[in-house]
C-alpha cells in the first residue's frame, strides 16, 4: 500500500544530487585544467631558461675555468624571446609574458659572468568554473594567473 506523504520526495533528492555532481565535475575540471596549464607553462620557462644558459663563455669552457660553475655571458633577454619566437608560443599561450634575468639581479639580461640565469614566466588560463564565478563577480572574468619561475646553469665536471 503507498503512503500518501511519500508523493515528489524523490525530486529534490535527484535535483540536489545532480547539483552535487554537477560542481565535482566543473571543480575537477579545474583543477585538470589548471595543472596541466601549469605543467605547459613550466615546460616552456625551463626551456627557455636552459637555452638563455646555453650561451657559456667559452674561456671557461675551453679555458679550464676553475669551478664546475660555468660563467654565462650571453644576454638572456634576447635568448628567451629567441626561444619564444623559435617555438611559436605566441600562438601556443593566449597572454604569455616571459622574462628573463642574469644570476639574481631583475631586470639585469646581460649575465656578464652570472653563473644561472632565471626566466618567470606567466599566462591566464580560463577555468570553467572560474568563468561561471566571471558571471557574477569581474574579478574572475579574465581567468586566474599563472606564474612559474624556471633557474638554469651551465656545469663542467670535467673542466
Amino acid at each position: 500500500m503507498k503512503r500518501p506523504d511519500d508523493d515528489g520526495s524523490l525530486i529534490p533528492l535527484i535535483a540536489f544530487y545532480f547539483v552535487v555532481a554537477a560542481t565535482l565535475i566543473l571543480v575537477v575540471a579545474d583543477a585538470s585544467k589548471f595543472y596541466l596549464a601549469r605543467r605547459s607553462l613550466q615546460g616552456v620557462a625551463d626551456g627557455a631558461a636552459l637555452a638563455s644558459a646555453h650561451s657559456v663563455s667559452t674561456s671557461d669552457l675551453y679555458g679550464g675555468g676553475d669551478s664546475s660553475r660555468l660563467r654565462l655571458d650571453g644576454d638572456v633577454c634576447q635568448a628567451v624571446a629567441d626561444y619564444g619566437t623559435a617555438n611559436d608560443l605566441a600562438t601556443r599561450f593566449d597572454r604569455l609574458a616571459m622574462s628573463g634575468y642574469a644570476g639574481n639581479q631583475v631586470g639585469d639580461c646581460v649575465a656578464n659572468g652570472a653563473d644561472h640565469v632565471t626566466v618567470v614566466a606567466q599566462d591566464r588560463v580560463k577555468l570553467p568554473l572560474v568563468s561561471i564565478l566571471g558571471v557574477l563577480d569581474s574579478k574572475f572574468a579574465d581567468g586566474v594567473q599563472l606564474t612559474v619561475v624556471a633557474h638554469a646553469a651551465m656545469r663542467c665536471d670535467t673542466c
